[in-house]
């Protein structure tokens, strides 16, 4: 679990730390990259690539229809490269190149094969073709082209053919509406010619008017208004506009005629600029029809390739393993950061608020006797040291009002530690020199006779049910000052026994008897016992398990003992040993090594 930053914040050696904890993880993903590298380029090693240059051209057969709106030449030739790049990979296009070839190959497979790439802003296409006979996909890329280009050349010379005849019945009827305009311009002028002259000589005196006015700015910002030639520069546009004037009232007179005589000059030119751009067209295309060629243009045809293409470039293959290496990375954090176990002591404090009274480091599994009570085989280990911690913690949050005598050691679930935990912590009190008892109060099987070679089959459940007495069952082990009632006959269901009258009494006799008591009571979630036990305890110690227990797991089993006992705490079980711990964790193996020796050779000797 990533600590909240009011825990800490986060610095480079803590990343780093995440990191190696989940190293796994990185290593995975980083291998798997790796492996689809290789693995890619071993299907891909025998893959040969070649390629055909073609340029898109605009065609002279695109000015053949005189109704529509020109276009101008970009937008001619995008309109070309566009439809030229679906002809590349058309229907029509891919069955005449099956046909041409010298060996059978199937549309889809062909169509699998070649890659039409075009280059941006420009008219430049490359027709790829990939495959694994170099020879095949040569002729594949080559086919292609020319069939392609033997089609335009088929399609043109049918709009050829089209457009000459459409084209000559156009410029015969542009022509008789041309001579018809020009008959009816004629005839208007001269039935009046007087207006015709008096418009002409309104028109002349409007263009003078303006290039006067023209004139006479450019010099006025040269010589200044009051030079000479200014002077009489604008005593001419005096007269000038007299005659304008003059013009424009008679023109005004006969403004019916101007409009019409304009109508039918408009109308006549622009039938006369019609007639000479479809002549312009018809003889561009005489001339494409003359000689029809393709809109493709072929720069550079395939060649057969001499040597495979490289499956994946090197840049891709170092971007691949870099992907794979940063997502690893990525699912370490995320992993991390959705594990709600708790690992540090700080993270105990701050999500549990429970006191931390101290840890157990990982010392690996504990599969036999010797390692399970470590605090007496090994009491010179770090394990031993971190119960004797505990131990300390513990007799601080004593007092002479309130001493804590009584204490049960329990945790959320199963399989935590919680049986190494009470054992241990009895056996360093036992060592400190108190009377110490330790109770199996795991009623449905309890370990601790078996931990500590009690051979009686009698236990604590016998005294509850009345048919043992506590003298009878409490066997005194072999460590001093210590020793242990086991669980006994296994019990079903214990809550029977457990809100006895019997259990009560029991209880104040050992309390009297013993001056500390350590209880294993079962788990918290799955069962109910530590709610009798509570009751009869100074102190709840949990114990956690380091990386292992989650955090909501927890706070469901604290907030069912939080009202029941005033004292409690936690130690973290398997915790990682921290860096400063090193050096006393190699001290303490130095001197179990020693001591071994030592008795070894006293043993020798007797």
């Amino acid at each position: 679990m990533i600590p909240s930053p009011e825990i800490k914040e986060l610095a480079l050696g803590d990343y780093l730390k995440i990191i190696t904890k989940r190293s796994w993880i990185v290593v995975l993903c980083l291998a798997i990259g790796i492996a689809g590298v290789i693995l890619y380029s071993a299907a891909n090693s025998n893959i040969f690539a070649t390629e055909v240059i073609v340029e898109l051209r605009k065609s002279p057969l695109k000015l053949l229809n005189p109704s529509e709106t020109p276009l101008t030449p970009e937008q001619l030739m995008r309109e070309d490269y566009q439809a030229k790049k679906g002809l590349f990979q058309s229907q029509t296009i891919i069955e005449r190149v099956t046909k041409k070839l010298s060996f059978s190959i199937s549309p889809a497979a062909l169509l699998s094969i070649i890659d039409i790439v075009p280059v941006e802003n420009s008219n430049i296409v490359f027709v790829k073709a990939q495959g694994t006979n170099p020879q095949e996909i040569t002729e594949i890329a080559n086919t292609l082209v020319n069939e392609l280009i033997q089609q335009e050349i088929e399609i043109n010379s049918t709009v050829a053919e089209y457009g000459v005849g459409r084209l000559e019945d156009q410029i015969s009827d542009t022509l008789t509406k041309l001579k018809q305009s020009e008959k009816e311009l004629s005839g208007f002028i001269k039935n009046n010619g007087d207006m015709v002259e008096q418009d002409e000589a309104y028109q002349r005196l409007k263009k003078q008017r303006i290039m006067l006015e023209e004139v006479i700015v450019a010099e006025s910002s040269r010589f200044g208004d009051k030079h000479q030639k200014i002077i009489s520069l604008k005593k001419q546009m005096g007269q000038l506009s007299a005659d304008f004037a003059e013009a424009a009232e008679e023109r005004n007179k006969i403004r019916d005629l101007v409009s019409e005589y304009e109508v039918l000059k408009q109308q006549s030119g622009t039938l006369k600029s019609l007639y000479e751009e479809l002549t312009w067209r018809s003889e561009q295309l005489d001339a494409a029809g003359g000689l029809v060629v393709s809109d493709i243009k072929v720069l550079d045809y395939a060649r057969v390739p001499d040597k495979p293409i490289p499956a994946m470039p090197f840049k891709r293959k170092m971007y691949t393993i870099f992907v794979s290496l940063f997502l690893g990375i990525l699912l370490a954090f995320y992993l991390e950061n959705q594990d709600k176990s708790l690992k540090t002591s700080e993270e105990v404090e701050f999500y549990t608020k429970l006191p931390f009274l101290g840890y157990v480091p990982n010392a690996g599994g504990f599969r036999d006797k010797e390692k399970c009570l470590v605090s007496n085989s090994s009491p010179q280990s770090l394990i031993a040291e971190a119960f004797r911690n505990i131990k300390v913690s513990l007799l601080f949050a004593s007092s002479d009002e309130e001493p804590v005598d009584t204490i049960i050691v329990t945790s959320s679930l199963p399989k935590e530690g919680k049986t190494l935990a009470a054992s241990n912590l009895a056996i360093t009190f036992a060592h400190g020199g108190e009377k110490t008892l330790i109770i199996d109060a795991d009623l449905r099987g309890g370990k601790l006779a078996e931990m500590f070679d009690v051979k009686s089959k009698k236990g604590l459940s016998e005294i509850l049910k009345g048919k043992a007495k506590l003298e009878e069952v409490v066997t005194d082990t072999k460590i001093e000052n210590l020793s242990v009632l086991p669980s006994g006959t296994h019990i079903p269901n214990s809550a029977d026994v457990l809100s006895s009258d019997a259990f009560k009494k029991a209880m104040t006799e050992l309390k009297k008897t013993y001056k500390k008591i350590i209880i294993d009571v079962p788990a918290i979630m799955p069962f109910t016992d530590f709610m009798f036990w509570a009751h009869e305890s100074d102190l709840l110690l949990l114990v956690v398990k380091a990386g292992s227990t989650q955090l909501d797991v927890i706070k469901e089993a604290k907030a069912k003992f939080d009202n029941k006992i005033s004292f409690k705490g936690a130690v973290l079980n398997k915790a990682a040993v921290e860096s400063d711990m090193k050096y006393y964790e190699h001290y303490f193996k130095t001197v179990t090594k020693k001591i071994k020796k030592k008795n070894k050779k006293e043993t020798g000797k007797k």
